[in-house]
């Protein structure tokens, strides 16, 4: 006798079949949410520093 992973586990083959669908998805929409936000933070002309920039305008040495 086979003992599959979702025997094993205690869940469907639907549950994992739809897990190892949507987590890839939903790690995609977040991704082109986070492009598109940096991009309207681009476009509003919004400038970026690095760290040691900051800190020297805060004048922290």
């Amino acid at each position: 006798m086979r003992l599959f992973y979702t025997d094993s586990h205690g869940v469907s083959k639907n549950e994992v079949i739809n897990t190892a669908v949507s987590t890839p998805l939903e790690d995609w929409v977040d991704i082109r949410e986070a492009d598109e936000a940096y991009q309207k933070w681009v476009d509003s002309g919004m400038k970026e520093y690095t760290h040691d920039e900051m800190w020297q305008k805060l004048g922290v040495d």
